[in-house]
C-alpha cells in the first residue's frame, strides 16, 4: 500500500491518473509506467483491473443503494464460479451483501443515493457507496483519490484497515491519496510518496519518512500528525526547524529533492525499478492474464475488457433504465398527464373537422401536431445525455459494459414509454378530430407516429452524444427542430420549397412521417368543395353544372369535388409511399443510433482535459493577479524571506488582535498594501505575496503548537470595531431548540431520525456538531434551518424565547455540505447576486456591492473573483468552491446565525484548520 501525500494542487490526482493509465487530456507524458511486465499500451485492454476511485461521487440519484450495487456486482460475475458457489445469481447476491456489510451501510439498501437536489443517503454514506462500487470491479490495482472525504475519523480508519486486509489477502496494489490522514491511518501503509509542486521530494518506506525529514532539520512534535508534517516541510508557515538547522535546512522542493537524491533511501528504491524486466514479473504477469481470461465470458472477444457477455450487459442496463424511470415516478407521471391534457386541448381546437375542402387544412394540422408534439418531447434527450454522462464514463472506465449495450438499453426503455405516450395522445386526438374511423387507418397512423417519435428521439440523443458541451448541443438541437418543422411539408408545401433548401426535406424524418399520415388519411376519399372553394358561390348559384372547385390543390376545372389522391398528387405525395417512408424512417433511426454508439464510445470527462480556471474574455481586464493552474503551488510559495524568518508583529485596534504577535502562523498573498483603518500603511515594505498574520495570544494558547497556512480567510486587513460596525452586521439573538424530534415515513413504517434533541447558541458562540457518518448531523441542521419539506417535526425552536419569525430563513445563512453553484457565473457575480436579492431592500445597492468586496477580501477570493465557478476539474477546486459557498451566505448579512454543514470536507489538514480559524474570528464580527 502506497500513501501519496501532498497539499491541494501539488499533483497527487495527476499522479494517480498516470498510475491508473488515464492519460487523456495531457499534452505529453514522459517516463514509463509498468503494470507487471506490461507497458501502459498493453494494459489498456485490462482497464477493468486498473481502477481509480475519483474524489467526486457520481451516481444516478434516483437509484437506491441496493439497485446501484446490484448493477455493479451483476456485471462482474466471473464465467467460472468458485467451487463452493452453485449459481451466478447466488454469487452476485453474496458479493453485493458482503460489500454493503463491509462498509456498514446495509441499512441504506432501500434508500436513494441522492444528490444535491434529490434527498438520499448522507454524504459519508454516499462516499462509502462510491468505495464499494469501486471494489465491486474486483480489480488488481486500485487508485483511491481522497477516498475518505466526508467520512468521520473512525469510519476513515475502518476503511483503511479494510483496504489493508484486502490488499494483504488478495494481493492487490493500493495507491491512496488522503487529506487529514491521522497517525492511525498513516501507520497502515507500506510506503509513502510526498509531492510538492509536482516534484517527488520523498519516496520510500513509511518508517523512514519521518526520520529522513527530521534528519534534514525539520521538527515533528510529539503526537503531531506525521502526514501533515511531511506535506508542510516546504511551506514556511507550517514547518518548524530544529535548533541548529536554521541556516542549513532545505527551503523548497528543489533543495529537498536534491537531499533525497543523495540519500540511501533513493538508492534502495532505484533497485526496485528493475522489477518489470525480471523473470518473476513476467511469470506473474502471464498468470494475471490467464486469470483474467479465465473469468471472462467465452462469448467475448479476446481483446475485450468486459467480464460478462453482451446479452448480460444489455439485460443489466435495461433493468437499470427502468429503475431510473421508476425512481423518478413524478416526472414520468407529469409527462404523461401533460400529454393527455395537450391531446384534449388540441382535439378541441380541431374538433370534428368536416369531410370536405374546408377540413383539408384542419386535418393536416392535427396530423402535423401529433408529430410535432412528440418530437418536442424528444428534445429532452439532449439534457438527459449530459446529466447521466459522468456516471456512464465512470462505468466505462470500470469495464462494466460496452457503450452499445447502454444505447440498446435506452432504446428498450423507450419502447413502452413511447407506446403509452403516443397511444393516449392519438386515441384522444384522432377521434376528437374525426379522422378516418377504420382500424387500418388508425393503426397505420399510430405506427407511423411511433416510428417518427422513435427516430426523433434517436436524433436528439445522437446530438447530445456527439457534442462535448451542453451549450453546443442545445444550439444544434434548437436549429434542427426549427429546420425539421419548417420543412415538414405543412408550413411550406413541397412544391413551394426553394430548390436551394429542398434537400432539408429529403433528410427530415418528420417530412416522411407527415407524407405517410396524409396519404393514409386522404387515400380513396371523395372531397366535395364548399364555401369559398366553390365558384361561383352565393344566392342563386346552386347549380353544380355551372360551378367549379377553386383554391384547392389537385382540383379539376368544372368539377365540384376532387379525390384525396388528386389532392395528394398536388403535394407531390403518393399513397404508394406510405410504407416506403416507414422504412426510410427506421433507416434514419438506425443511422442516428449508430452515431450515438460511436459518439458514446468516445465520451470523456471534462476533467480529463486537464484542470483549469475559466475566465470570461470580458473579465480579463479585471484580473490583476496571476492565475495559476490548480496543479501549481507557486502562489503559496511566494513568501518574503524576511517576513518568514522574522517574527512579524502587527498592531490592530480590534480587541481580538490587540496583542503583539509572537510568531507568524499563517500566510496571505496580498496584491495590495496592508493598511490600517485610517489608511496609513502598516508596513511599507510589504509587497504582493508578503507573509502577513493577525492572531491573538489567546488563540495561540488555544491551538498550542499547531500552525495554520494557506488561505486563512480572516487574515486580511481588518477594520477596527468603530469602522467595522458600518459594514459587518452584529447578532444579538439567542437561538434555542428543545425536545426536537423528527420523523419521516418510509416503506417499512415511520422512522425517527432525531430523538429528543436540545441545545442553544448565544451571540459570539461557535458550536460544533459532532457525530459519526449517518448520525443525523445534516438532518438536525436542515430542521433547525427550516429546510425540511417532508416528515413531522415535534419540539420547539425559538429565537430569544419566541417562536421563529416568518423572516427566519432570510435572517440565517446555511452553507450546505455539497457546493451547489451556477457554473457559468463568476465568483463575484455569485456573491453580488446573493447580496442584491437577500439583503434588506432598504440597503442601497452601492452599499450591498461594497459589502461584497469586504467579504471577498475576508475570504481571500480577490485572486479568483472574476473566474467562472465551473465544475470540479473544469473550474474552481474543491477548496475554492467551499470558500465561495461560505461567501454566498456571508454576503446576505445573516442577522441571527449561520449554519455550516461540514465546511472542511475535502480540504487538507491546514486548509481545514484555516477555515475553522476564520469561523472563530467570525464569531465576533457576525
Amino acid at each position: 500500500m502506497l500513501l501519496v501525500l501532498g497539499r491541494p494542487g501539488s499533483g497527487c490526482t495527476t499522479l494517480l491518473k498516470m498510475l491508473s493509465n488515464r492519460r487523456g487530456g495531457y499534452a505529453s507524458v514522459k517516463g514509463e509506467v509498468w503494470f507487471g511486465s506490461m507497458t501502459h499500451e498493453e494494459a489498456k485492454r485490462y482497464r477493468g483491473q486498473i481502477v481509480m476511485n475519483t474524489e467526486e461521487e457520481l451516481f444516478f440519484p434516483t437509484l437506491t443503494v441496493g439497485q446501484t450495487m446490484d448493477f455493479a456486482t451483476r456485471l462482474k460475475v466471473p464465467f467460472h464460479l468458485p467451487i463452493a458457489v452453485d449459481s451466478k445469481e447466488l454469487y452476485q447476491v453474496e458479493s453485493k451483501m458482503f460489500l454493503l456489510e463491509s462498509m456498514g451501510i446495509e441499512h441504506t439498501y432501500d434508500t436513494k443515493v441522492g444528490n444535491e437536489f434529490v434527498r438520499g443517503v448522507s454524504g459519508g454514506e454516499r462516499k462509502r457507496v462510491s468505495i464499494i462500487e469501486c471494489l465491486a470491479t474486483r480489480g488488481s490495482v486500485f487508485c483511491w483519490d481522497n477516498s475518505t472525504r466526508g467520512l468521520d475519523a473512525s469510519t476513515a480508519l475502518d476503511y483503511t484497515k479494510a483496504l489493508r486486509a484486502l490488499t494483504d489477502t488478495l494481493g492487490l496494489a493500493s495507491i491512496v491519496t488522503l487529506y487529514q490522514a491521522g497517525n492511525g491511518i498513516y501507520n497502515l501503509f507500506d510506503k509513502v510518496l510526498v509531492l510538492d509542486e509536482g516534484k517527488q521530494i520523498f519516496y520510500g518506506p513509511m518508517k523512514d519518512a519521518r526520520p529522513f525529514m527530521e534528519g534534514l532539520g525539520f521538527l515533528c512534535g510529539d503526537g503531531a500528525n506525521v502526514a501533515d508534517f511531511l506535506t508542510g516541510v516546504t511551506v514556511a508557515t507550517e514547518r518548524q526547524i530544529r535548533k541548529g538547522y536554521e541556516n542549513s535546512f532545505p527551503r523548497n522542493a528543489d533543495m529537498l529533492l536534491a537531499e533525497y537524491e543523495k540519500s540511501s533511501i533513493q538508492a534502495r528504491m532505484l533497485e526496485e525499478y528493475n522489477y518489470p524486466k525480471t523473470v518473476t514479473a513476467k511469470e506473474r504477469t502471464e498468470d494475471f492474464k490467464e486469470a483474467v481470461a479465465h473469468e471472462k465470458d467465452r462469448q467475448l472477444p479476446a481483446n475485450s475488457s468486459m467480464t460478462t457477455n453482451f446479452l448480460t450487459q444489455v439485460n443489466a442496463c435495461v433493468v437499470r433504465q427502468y429503475q431510473i424511470i421508476w425512481g423518478d415516478k413524478a416526472t414520468f407521471v407529469i409527462k404523461q398527464v401533460s400529454t393527455l391534457v395537450q391531446a384534449l386541448i388540441t382535439g378541441s381546437l380541431f374538433y370534428n373537422a368536416p369531410n370536405n375542402s374546408a377540413g383539408l387544412f384542419v386535418k393536416s394540422g392535427s396530423l402535423f401536431f401529433s408529430l410535432l408534439y412528440n418530437s418536442l418531447l424528444a428534445m429532452s434527450e439532449v439534457t438527459e445525455s449530459f446529466s447521466g454522462r459522468p456516471v456512464l464514463i465512470k462505468h466505462k472506465s470500470f469495464a462494466y459494459f460496452h457503450p452499445a449495450a447502454f444505447c440498446i438499453a435506452q432504446i428498450a426503455a423507450d419502447i413502452p414509454v413511447i407506446l403509452f405516450q403516443v397511444t393516449i395522445f392519438l386515441v384522444v386526438l384522432y377521434f376528437m378530430v374525426g379522422l378516418t374511423a377504420t382500424a387500418s387507418a388508425f393503426f397505420t397512423t399510430w405506427i407511423v407516429v411511433i416510428a417518427t417519435t422513435m427516430c426523433m428521439t434517436a436524433l436528439f440523443r445522437a446530438v447530445g452524444a456527439a457534442f462535448t458541451t451542453f451549450d453546443a448541443a442545445s444550439k444544434v438541437s434548437g436549429f434542427l427542430i426549427s429546420a425539421a418543422i419548417m420543412y415538414t411539408g405543412y408550413m411550406i408545401q413541397k412544391p413551394q420549397m426553394h430548390p436551394w433548401f429542398v434537400w432539408i426535406y429529403w433528410i427530415d424524418p418528420l417530412a416522411y412521417g407527415f407524407q405517410s399520415l396524409l396519404a393514409n388519411e386522404f387515400h380513396h376519399k371523395q372531397i366535395p368543395c364548399v364555401g369559398t372553394n366553390l365558384v361561383p358561390n352565393g344566392p342563386g348559384y346552386t347549380d353544380p353544372t355551372y360551378q367549379s372547385c377553386a383554391g384547392v390543390g389537385g382540383a379539376v376545372q368544372g368539377e365540384v369535388s376532387l379525390t384525396g389522391d388528386q389532392y395528394l398528387e398536388s403535394l407531390r405525395y403518393s399513397h404508394t409511399h406510405v410504407w416506403r417512408n416507414f422504412g426510410i424512417i427506421w433507416a434514419l433511426w438506425a443511422l442516428f443510433v449508430a452515431i450515438t454508439i460511436v459518439a458514446t464510445s468516445h465520451w470523456r470527462l471534462s476533467s480529463e482535459n486537464g484542470p483549469s480556471l475559466l475566465i470570461p474574455r470580458e473579465k480579463m481586464k479585471h484580473v490583476k493577479a496571476i492565475i495559476n493552474d490548480v496543479e501549481s503551488q507557486a502562489n503559496e510559495k511566494q513568501i518574503n524571506s524576511s517576513s518568514v524568518s522574522a517574527n512579524t508583529a502587527l498592531k490592530d485596534s480590534d480587541d481580538v488582535v490587540d496583542n503583539n504577535l509572537v510568531r507568524n502562523t499563517s500566510k496571505l498573498n496580498l496584491n495590495y498594501m496592508v493598511k490600517k483603518p485610517s489608511g496609513d500603511p502598516v508596513n511599507p515594505s510589504l509587497l504582493p505575496g508578503d507573509n502577513v498574520n493577525i492572531m491573538s495570544d489567546k488563540e495561540s494558547q488555544a491551538i498550542g503548537k499547531q500552525t495554520g497556512s494557506g488561505r486563512t480567510s480572516g487574515n486580511t486587513a481588518l477594520k477596527d470595531d468603530d469602522n467595522g460596525d458600518d459594514n459587518l452586521i452584529r447578532n444579538t439573538s439567542v437561538f434555542t431548540w428543545k425536545n426536537l424530534t423528527y420523523t419521516v415515513k418510509t416503506p417499512s413504517g415511520d422512522r425517527v431520525l432525531l430523538d429528543n434533541v436540545q441545545g442553544w447558541v448565544k451571540p459570539g458562540m461557535l458550536g460544533a456538531l459532532m457525530g459519526s457518518s449517518g448520525a443525523g448531523k445534516t438532518t438536525l441542521l436542515d430542521v433547525l434551518a427550516q429546510r425540511k419539506t417532508e416528515g413531522t417535526i415535534h419540539g420547539s425552536i425559538m429565537v430569544d424565547g419566541r417562536p421563529l419569525p416568518v423572516s427566519f430563513q432570510r435572517s440565517a445563512g446555511y452553507c450546505e455540505q455539497l457546493d451547489v453553484h451556477e457554473p457559468y457565473a463568476t465568483v463575484r457575480e455569485a456573491l453580488e447576486f446573493s447580496a442584491l436579492l437577500r439583503q434588506s431592500r432598504d440597503v442601497p445597492t452601492e452599499e450591498k456591492l461594497k459589502y461584497v468586496d469586504t467579504i471577498i477580501d475576508l475570504l481571500e477570493l480577490h485572486d479568483i473573483a472574476d473566474t467562472l465557478i465551473g465544475k470540479v476539474g473544469a473550474g474552481l477546486s474543491v477548496e475554492q468552491r467551499k470558500r465561495v459557498t461560505i461567501g454566498v451566505e456571508l454576503v446576505s448579512k445573516p442577522s441571527i446565525l449561520i449554519f455550516l454543514d461540514e465546511p472542511t470536507s475535502g480540504l487538507d489538514g491546514q486548509s481545514a484548520y484555516n477555515t475553522i480559524r476564520f469561523l472563530r474570528r467570525c464569531e465576533k464580527w457576525l
